[in-house]
């Protein structure tokens, strides 16, 4: 548990940063969508289920980060990307043609997440094999 005692370099206080401004664009989304479209419920039982089961999804992904939990919280930023996928495809139907944009981005920040949980493994093994 040396990793919790750690503190957060600038390349975490980057992502955690980023990962705050797309949660805010996903909540004013999600605000515009049930306010001013009104197009929250829709009336597709199952539609409504999977907006509000990636809205907690990503809830619980943003929730372990700041925690310290980055490989728990990029795996679960991957998956809720992953599960965007056949949101769209059911939502959209036949006019599905594009990867969903808004979450390629969250894609490449769960990878930086792995990326820099294995460097904070790779300086505490360093660390430890040095004798500090």
């Amino acid at each position: 548990m040396a990793a919790a005692n750690e503190q957060p370099n600038t390349f975490l206080w980057v992502l955690r940063g980023l990962t705050s401004v797309v949660l805010l664009g996903y909540l004013v989304a999600i605000y515009m969508s049930v306010i001013m479209y009104e197009l929250y419920p829709s009336g597709n039982l199952l539609a409504d289920l999977m907006a509000a089961g990636l809205l907690l999804l990503f809830g619980l992904a943003y929730y372990l980060m700041w925690k310290r939990k980055e490989l728990l919280a990029g795996l679960l930023f991957m998956t809720w990307y992953a599960a965007l996928w056949p949101a769209d495809i059911l939502l959209e139907g036949e006019n599905f043609k594009d990867a969903p944009a808004f979450g390629i981005f969250m894609l490449i920040l769960g990878m930086l997440f792995l990326v820099y949980r294995s460097g904070v493994r790779k300086r505490r093994n360093s660390r430890a094999e040095s004798g500090d």
